[in-house]
């Protein structure tokens, strides 16, 4: 296929919403499968429909040594992953502990200073009021 020809095909491609064969991505550009670099031919049947990043990161990699590399990458980054989690686990429950503390500690300060004394016999009385309409105290 000539390159005016090609170039004609892609355009249809791209304006059919065609995408990466390799990330799904829109299509932008074709990959040769296997490298003109390595021997390759020029001809259609040794196109892959491709995004520019795929396409760059490719470099001159065969299509199935290209797959190889996507999947070791992809363990790779499900490996962080789950790395990640452990550590973010463990922040959070540091930080739940951290907070459990500071708590113990405010809730020591309120009981020992005697606001928890204040609050509850201003929530008794609240609660009175509104149940019994009558403030204690009041001999009305």
């Amino acid at each position: 296929m000539k390159v005016k020809e090609l170039r004609k095909y892609r355009d249809r491609l791209i304006n059919e919403g065609a995408v990466c064969e390799y990330c799904g991505a829109p299509m932008q550009c074709f990959d040769h499968m296997e490298p003109t670099s390595r021997g390759g031919s020029q001809e259609v049947e040794n196109l892959a429909r491709c995004c520019i990043s795929c396409n760059a990161e490719k470099g001159n990699k065969t299509t199935n040594e290209y797959i190889r590399y996507l999947k070791m990458k992809a363990n790779i980054a499900d490996s962080l992953l789950r790395d990640r989690g452990k550590i973010i686990e463990e922040a959070v429950k540091y930080a739940v502990w951290n907070m459990s503390v500071a708590m113990a500690t405010t809730a020591a300060d309120f009981v020992s200073k005697g606001f928890v004394k204040d609050w509850m016999e201003n929530s008794i009385s609240v609660y009175e009021e509104q149940s019994v309409g009558v403030k204690i105290g009041d001999d009305k």
